[in-house]
């Protein structure tokens, strides 16, 4: 019988701290979670607080130190183990977008270097974190496309380029409001020319930046 990664009879189980972070939907540093680091949590035990240096008591914090310098066959362990919890906390989409971006990262550590391939990781991975600010879309549904755009992008080959039809919604060109338009006046040549759109629109506009 295989263990589960938050089996506690288990000496390499993940730690109850570790486990709690994976609850509370935080990111979790995938170092924290390989062999080695579960043994040392076991050997050694875990304090979920600190006193600060004003002498107060506060929580105490995974451990981020060695998240760049994990191995790859220490970061398949450590990937498994993060799918396995997402699913078990948060349900099999949220658990499947992990799982893409994780084959997406052994993808590109055949033709990158591991440095350059568990940096950029760790950058998206943070992004698992941020949630929709818009009610009409569910948060398992956003979760899966924010991590689709961003493996593809990073998937795409040195050379590629971005470029949109709409130069409108590129740029935001927004309307200038007739009362404001004699600040964009300019006389040449005999005659006078007058902005009435721009790049984000004024920046006495309301509509800037929107």
């Amino acid at each position: 019988m295989t263990p589960r990664a938050n089996d506690c009879s288990h000496p390499t189980a993940i730690p109850p701290k570790v486990d709690d972070t994976f609850k509370g939907f935080k990111y979790v540093p995938y170092s924290v979670l390989t062999s080695t680091a579960r043994w040392q949590a076991v050997r050694n035990g875990e304090e979920a607080f600190t006193i600060t240096a004003a002498g107060a008591i506060a929580a105490k914090g995974l451990d981020r130190r060695n998240e760049r310098s994990i191995t790859l066959s220490d970061w398949i362990g450590a990937a498994e183990a993060a799918e396995e919890r997402t699913e078990f906390y948060h349900g099999i989409a949220r658990a499947v977008a992990l799982k893409a971006h994780h084959s997406v990262v052994l993808g590109l550590s055949r033709s990158h270097s591991w440095d350059f391939v568990v940096g950029s990781s760790l950058v998206q991975t943070s992004h698992l974190y941020i949630t929709c600010t818009s009610p009409d879309v569910p948060a398992q549904i956003y979760l899966l496309v924010w991590f689709i755009l961003l493996d593809l992008i990073l998937s795409l080959p040195d050379g590629c380029v971005a470029a949109t039809f709409d130069i409108a919604s590129a740029y935001r060109i927004v309307p200038v409001h007739p009362s404001q338009q004699w600040a964009l006046c300019i006389f040449w040549n005999g005659h006078a020319y007058v902005d009435r759109a721009l790049m984000f629109g004024l920046s006495s506009s309301t509509h800037i930046l929107q």
